[in-house]
């Protein structure tokens, strides 16, 4: 037996090379498996954080004496993960197995998913239905690694109904350190990084302030007045002498900003509280670093960066897409330099700071501080409806897009960040409302429903204020209303959006009006989605007899017949069905190509319909192509590729490969889960499928 640290856990006596188990008179030894000192990867760090010595200090000393988390609190922005993340490289010899989890919606979710699964196939964990359950055992597999050994959870929060810290790997073979916002926690040791002693608070600011007064005395009386006025707040005693660093102001000019702000210096430190919620501290220091960060002396082309900047999520920004988001000319000598100006302009100035190899990162505080002053800045309507203009038209989701949406994430969420904006007070126009349109169809695609249906909500509501309420444009809009309320599950709401919809294009534009006819479609898949099939079918066939249908192209012709082929199976005549999508599928590999989605969508359902027929062989090649195609197209996570991979499931079970059924659906319980949510109606739906195949349904 291999020699080196042992430890008791219960009957079970770990040694270096594996585990020894006490089974009453038998004595059994299993063989650890060997795995790496970095179960996941560990985050990139650059120098020490400034100022934090005595914090690094406390927490090493923390963790090796604490019996239970230690807790590194404070508002975002602060610091903690770059101290953690500086810790961990620091010390990462000194550990036999370091993990780096960084907590999502959920914490189970984010063991079983961080770094691709990595700590689940390192520990061999077979995943449930249960991410709650899995991840507990995930920790449970942890624990029992030798020590000594550390887990970091950064951003972790506590959620109802599960006490995460009862299942932490123990203290002494594991070290659990935890960042948070959250102030108050029960047991373990907390760290708080937001508020410094005087003494510390001034040697932060120095090392990043360095302009002086004729009197050095003075200076430092004056820096104290305004440590004290901020209750030594780490972050704001960081951002402001970095900012007042780069704008060349000397003490007495920073205190006169204050001042003239009607802002009180020569506080005691006492007289200062700051609230544990985020939202207190904010409102106590923001005055500070409105003062400092005072939006003046830009010239325009950096003030189009940075309101760039605080649309953008707080982190490095690539100069790829800052050159897209203000369609920058590369080919235009003054385009080019005025842009590059701006650029180095706002890294001198302390606004900006340089990432790696071209890319840029402005303050999460500064930018929250920034967007108020942008909301009430005269021209910014003018930035932001070239905003609407630019992304809307990368929005827009055309058919022939379809098939590899991936590229559009980036500019989703620059999107999102400008809608989020335009919600100002100046008054909105057309320009907005045709880009929520553009934004609700993306939206759609990549599952993010819930944000869908209020974009469009905007959406309808603009509309209605500028057109008169029978413009096509606003019926238009009002039916991609009625569709995210069904993808909501609003049904009553999107039935009721339908039929008003469908009754404004029959009195103001009659029976051949193109719109109405994909109206009474989608009204259709609605009566089919709610289990209405009569109705479905009866509303499709009417549409495939009527004849303005040709108006429409046979792309969706081939659409109605996929639909009413699926209502054909549901109410008992697959045989029907399976005819009339075996006609579809060329039509569709021709129109769309043979990658495409809506091609997938005909294979899945032609599978379907061979299934209830028996043909379960068939219908197993056509799902296996369809769900290739989507993940190639869509990713692991996307809603459509879970639907391929339960449908899959169903016809493996039905040919007795149960297990490899019920791998497919679990994982589509947890992606569902992590996309939609643990409620969402389609995530309980496949989690009672992993229930019947269970039961042997």
């Amino acid at each position: 037996m291999a020699d080196g640290p042992k430890y008791f856990h219960g009957n079970v006596f770990n040694t270096e090379g594996g585990d020894v188990h006490f089974r009453g008179d038998v004595i059994v030894y299993t063989p650890q498996k060997q795995l790496p000192r970095r179960l996941t990867g560990l985050p990139t760090t650059g120098e020490a954080p400034l100022g934090r010595d005595d914090a690094l200090d406390r927490l090493r000393t923390a963790l090796s004496t604490a019996r239970g988390p230690v807790y590194l609190t404070g508002m975002g922005g602060v610091g903690k993960t770059t101290l953690a993340a500086h810790y961990v490289r620091t010390h990462l010899t000194e550990y036999q197995h370091v993990a780096w989890v960084t907590q999502g919606n959920d914490l189970a979710t984010s063991l079983l998913a961080s770094d691709g699964g990595r700590l689940v196939r390192h520990l061999d964990v077979e995943l449930s239905d249960d991410n709650v359950a899995d991840a507990q055992h995930l920790l449970a597999e942890l624990g029992r690694l030798r020590g000594p050994s550390l887990l970091v959870i950064d951003n972790y929060g506590t959620e109802r109904g599960v006490r995460w810290a009862e299942h932490f790997p123990a203290f002494p073979t594991w070290q659990v350190l935890l960042t948070t916002r959250e102030a108050r926690h029960r047991g373990g040791t907390t760290l708080d990084l937001d508020n410094l002693d005087e003494a510390t608070a001034l040697t932060l600011f120095q090392r990043h302030y360095d302009r002086r007064d004729d009197d050095p005395t003075d200076d430092a009386a004056t820096l104290l007045d305004i440590i004290r006025a901020v209750g030594g707040h780490a972050l704001t005693i960081e951002l402001i002498a970095r900012t007042a660093q780069a704008r060349h102001l000397p003490p007495d000019r920073l205190a006169a900003l204050f001042h003239e702000r009607g802002l009180q210096l020569n506080r005691r430190a006492d007289d200062v509280e700051i609230g544990h919620d985020r939202a207190g501290r904010l409102e106590k220091i923001f005055p500070y670093l409105e003062a400092t960060f005072a939006a003046t002396d830009l010239s325009p082309e950096e003030e189009a960066i940075l309101i760039l900047m605080t649309i953008l999520p707080p982190t490095p920004i690539t100069l790829a897409i800052l050159i897209q988001g203000l369609s920058v000319d590369r080919e235009d000598d003054d385009s080019w330099d005025n842009f590059t100006l701006a650029l180095g302009g706002l890294e001198r100035k302390g606004w900006l700071r340089g990432v790696g190899a071209e890319a840029y990162q402005l303050h999460r505080v500064m930018a929250e501080v920034l967007r108020g002053q942008f909301r009430k800045r005269e021209g910014i309507g003018d930035f932001l409806d070239e905003c609407y203009a630019s992304i809307g038209l990368l929005l827009d989701f055309r058919t022939e897009e379809r098939d590899d949406p991936s590229g559009l994430l980036p500019h989703l969420v620059f999107a999102e960040g400008v809608a989020e904006l335009s919600k100002a007070a100046y008054p909105p126009g057309l320009g907005l409302t045709f880009f929520l349109h553009a934004l609700t169809r993306v939206q759609r695609v990549f599952g993010r429903y819930a944000a869908a249906f209020a974009n469009q909500g905007r959406a309808v509501a603009l509309f209605e204020r500028f057109l008169p309420p029978e413009d096509v444009k606003v019926l238009s809009a009002l039916d991609l209303l009625a569709q995210t309320a069904g993808d909501t599950e609003d049904y009553a709401l999107a039935e009721t959006l339908y039929r008003d919809v469908i009754g404004k294009y029959e009195t103001h534009y009659g029976p051949g009006e193109p719109n109405l006819l994909i109206a009474r479609n989608n009204l259709a898949v609605l009566y089919h989605n709610t289990g209405q099939y009569a109705r479905a079918i009866t509303v499709l066939e009417g549409l495939l007899q009527d004849g303005h249908l040709p108006r429409l192209g046979p792309a969706f012709a081939s659409s109605l017949r996929n639909n009413l082929a699926m209502a054909y199976r549901q109410t008992g005549e697959a045989e029907r069905g399976a005819e009339l999508l075996a006609a579809i599928l060329p039509e569709a590999v021709e129109t769309y190509g043979d990658a495409h989605f809506e091609t997938q969508r005909v294979r899945s359902n032609l599978a379907l319909c061979y299934r209830s027929l028996g043909r379960l062989d068939e219908g197993r090649i056509l799902l296996e192509t369809a769900l290739r195609h989507e993940i190639s197209a869509f990713g692991e996570a996307h809603p459509s590729v879970q639907t391929r991979r339960t449908n899959l499931a169903f016809v493996l079970h039905d040919l007795g490969e149960v297990n490899e059924a019920l791998r497919l659906t679990r994982t589509a319980v947890r992606h569902s889960a992590e996309t939609l949510g643990d409620d969402h109606a389609t995530t309980l739906l496949y989690r009672r499928m992993v229930d019947d195949f269970l039961a042997g349904g």
